[in-house]
């Protein structure tokens, strides 16, 4: 009902530290991309349970791997992708999941051109809900303080995003999600013109450059 107030929710509990990213963020964030699309209010729910899932399978994984300070292994990397089989193999042993969950989970990793996996699908094989999954889990990830990388600014992490949807990612789909959050989401803090710190406090859909900070 009112999405900025669950954004406000995930900023205060912001992660603090590498590994440890929360998975009410991408919830977050595919509920507002599925609102943006225009999508019915039981896809908003099954597009925040694909965000709030999809990284179920990594609890299976050793905590040391996930936590790893740099470049993983060829063998490594293999197992670290296994995660997408597990977060599958968890859900479809509850009850009530639905199917579009699952599908959209198990297509999170997929990229455009094919370069992803597991199934290494391409274009349009891959669903709506894996297809924007891909789109959030990416700058989810570009944001989060890792193990291995600082977290970069919104607005840096949405021109790595469209600059990379011309092979990995549906074009389309990056621009809309990068309009539907903005380059300055809310509870972002700001440096404003003047030298002093502001922060956002709400983003207009129809005019998201028009940020009103306090």
């Amino acid at each position: 009902r009112h999405p900025d107030a669950a954004l406000w929710c995930d900023r205060m509990h912001e992660q603090r530290g590498p590994g440890d990213r929360q998975p009410t963020t991408p919830a977050i964030l595919m509920a507002r991309f599925a609102r943006h699309l225009g999508l019915p209010r039981e896809d908003l729910v099954r597009f925040a349970a694909i965000g709030f899932s999809a990284d179920l399978g990594k609890l299976r994984l050793p905590k040391e791997l996930l936590e790893h300070p740099g470049q993983l292994s060829a063998d490594a990397f293999e197992t670290v992708k296994g995660h997408v089989r597990e977060s599958v193999s968890l859900l479809e042993a509850a009850a009530g999941v639905p199917p579009e969950v699952i599908r959209g989970v198990a297509e999170h990793h997929e990229r455009a051109n094919g370069s992803g996996y597991p199934g290494r699908l391409k274009g349009h094989a891959i669903g709506l809900g894996g297809a924007c999954a891909a789109i959030v889990d990416c700058y989810t990830a570009l944001i989060s303080a890792r193990a291995y990388a600082n977290p970069m600014a919104p607005e840096d992490a949405l021109a790595a995003l469209l600059s990379w949807s011309k092979s990995l990612f549906d074009p389309a789909l990056a621009e809309q999600f990068a309009l539907a959050t903005g380059l300055f989401p809310v509870g972002s803090a700001v440096e404003l013109v003047g030298g002093g710190v502001g922060v956002v406090v709400d983003q207009p859909n129809d005019r998201p450059a028009a940020s009103r900070v306090l």
